[in-house]
Formats: structure tokens, C-alpha cells, sequence
């Protein structure tokens, strides 16, 4: 009798503190109300594109050991979302000779919210009972790629709901492979010593004005002109229109200029390129740039139909 007393006495404070403190309540998240941020939507949808298009039939994602493939190892930017958009729409005028298909439909498919949903939940493992979550991440990760591209904002705009910006954002994530990495650095130890070589010549043209780089870039030869519109149509259009009006690039044929218009200044415009414009000195030899140069300065004047608004300061020769 006398133990059970002291038992009931043990468990009276407890008894207490149940009913009188206030007991911790467990907060239940309704299902969708939050996005888990370790899950980049952009991404997941771009994978899914990657994947849905069949590019892995053609591409591989790690050092190329397999032949006939084009290696994506390291992707990530390398190049500009810009030059990314127009490879997309037309693989040759970025690279020449390329085998790819157009995918310019992507630009024009709108992104399925339907899918992205359903990628999402494969992903976390949550089922979205309600989207709006899901829609302001997408509407935030959208406009952070949006603002990072130099396309006209009305092209943005158009672009902001469309299939081939979750791609270009998921190509730009590709990360170089530790085998890359060391294949890289050999590489480029090689190319630098190349890459110097060039430069000292480079240099030794630039300081000389009777160089024959110069001398074809000054000429009016209608060989010359005729090899510069060649390379032109075949380089320069996708940015600059097929008659130098402008487009996403500046107009070419007025006396507004945005880098300066001296010989070197489109030399050094060309090689290394400027903004969205990609640098095209492991495209081009310098007997190639030296006739686009001679072209592009023929076309002062020509005055050709719906030419871009003026750019820059003006410059006479």
C-alpha cells in the first residue's frame, strides 16, 4: 500500500504538467505549399528536352570515346546563351558544315506546365496539390536566364515561355569530367605555346601597316571583296543581317560604330569578339579576316532597306 502511495505521488507532477503547459504542436505542411530548392526546375525541364529530342543519339556527355559522337564534356559556358539560341535554330551559321538539325520548333513550343509538374514530383517525390509554388520558381529562374541574354527585349519577351530556354540553361549547367579536366590541361599548355606564336605575329602585322594583312584589308579588289562577302554570308548574317542592316549585331553599313572602325579595332572585334558576338580567331585564319575586314569597310554607305537603328559614336575613316 504504501509503495503504490509513493507512485501515485511520482505521478501526479506529471499528470500536472500534461494539462496545464501548453503542448508542442507538430507543423504539417499542406502537399505543394513549398518547393524543395535543391531542384533546379530549368534544369530538370532542359534533361528532359535533351533527352525527349533524342540529342544523346548524336552527343555524349563525358570525354568522347565513342566515334561519330560529339563530346558535351565541359559545355557549360563556354559559350554565350545567345550563340546557344542561334546554334539551336541554325546549326551551320554558328558552325559551319554542321550535320545538326534545326531545333528553332523549341523556340516556339511553349514549355508544358503539365510536365513540369510531373518532373518535379519524379524528382522530390512530393505530390503538388498546388502549383503556385512551382510557377513563381520557374517565373524567377526564367527571368535570371532572360536577363542574361543580349537578344532585343521584345525577342526575350517571346522567348520567356518557350522550350529552348530551360535547354540552353540545362547545356550551360555541364560541368567539365575529371578526365577532361586533365586532357584540358595538356591541351592548353600545347595551344598557349601555339597560341603565343600567333600573337607575336599578330603583333608584328598590327604595328605594320605595308603588312600584307593590312594591305588586303585596305584592298578593293574585287577578288578580295568577292572572298569577304563569301565569309561573311557564311559567318556574319545570323547577327548582322545578309546585308550588313544589322539585326542582333549593330548595322555594319553607316558611320556608327560601337568598337572603333580602324583596321586593327574590327581585327581585334573579329578575333575576340564583343558582348553576344562570339570570338572567332580558332575559326578564321587571318588572311580570312583580313578579306572580311575589306568588305565590311566596302560597305560604307550602301545604305540597303530596314537598316538598324544607329549604335556607338560616329567615325570617319
Amino acid at each position: 500500500m504504501k509503495k503504490s502511495f509513493i507512485l501515485i505521488l511520482l505521478l501526479l507532477p506529471l499528470f500536472f504538467y500534461s494539462f496545464i503547459l501548453p503542448r508542442p504542436t507538430r507543423v504539417i505542411s499542406t502537399p505543394g505549399s513549398a518547393v524543395d530548392s535543391s531542384i533546379n526546375l530549368l534544369a530538370v525541364y532542359g534533361e528532359y528536352i535533351f533527352g525527349r529530342q533524342g540529342c544523346i543519339r548524336c552527343h555524349v556527355l563525358v570525354e568522347n570515346t565513342v566515334p561519330g559522337k560529339i563530346s558535351l564534356d565541359g559545355l557549360g559556358g563556354k559559350y554565350t546563351n545567345d550563340w546557344h539560341y542561334m546554334h539551336l535554330n541554325e546549326p551551320s551559321m554558328m558552325v559551319p558544315d554542321s550535320r545538326m538539325p534545326s531545333y528553332e520548333l523549341l523556340s516556339k513550343r511553349d514549355i508544358s506546365f503539365q510536365k513540369l509538374i510531373q518532373l518535379y514530383q519524379q524528382n522530390s517525390g512530393d505530390l503538388v496539390t498546388d502549383s503556385s509554388a512551382i510557377r513563381r520558381q520557374l517565373s524567377d529562374s526564367m527571368q535570371n536566364i532572360i536577363n542574361k541574354f543580349y537578344l532585343p527585349d521584345s525577342k526575350k519577351e517571346a522567348l520567356a515561355t518557350k522550350e529552348i530556354m530551360p535547354l540552353i540553361y540545362w547545356l550551360q549547367q555541364i560541368k567539365p569530367s575529371p578526365a577532361k579536366k586533365i586532357s584540358d590541361s595538356i591541351r592548353i599548355e600545347s595551344a598557349n605555346r601555339q597560341y603565343a606564336n600567333k600573337l607575336y605575329l599578330w603583333k608584328k602585322w598590327m604595328n605594320d601597316h605595308k603588312s600584307e594583312f593590312y594591305q588586303t584589308a585596305n584592298s578593293r579588289q574585287k577578288k578580295i571583296l568577292e572572298k569577304g562577302a563569301r565569309l561573311f554570308q557564311r559567318y556574319c548574317t545570323t547577327c548582322h543581317n545578309k546585308q550588313a542592316q544589322g539585326l542582333i549585331g549593330p548595322n555594319l553599313t553607316d558611320v556608327y560604330w560601337l568598337n572603333g572602325n580602324r583596321i586593327e579595332d574590327l581585327a581585334n572585334t573579329i578575333r575576340f569578339g564583343h558582348n553576344a558576338m562570339p570570338a572567332w580567331e580558332l575559326v578564321l585564319s587571318p588572311e580570312d579576316i583580313s578579306q572580311l575586314i575589306a568588305y565590311i569597310r566596302s560597305l560604307k554607305g550602301s545604305n540597303p532597306a530596314n537598316a538598324k537603328v544607329p549604335q556607338g559614336v560616329i567615325l570617319s575613316d
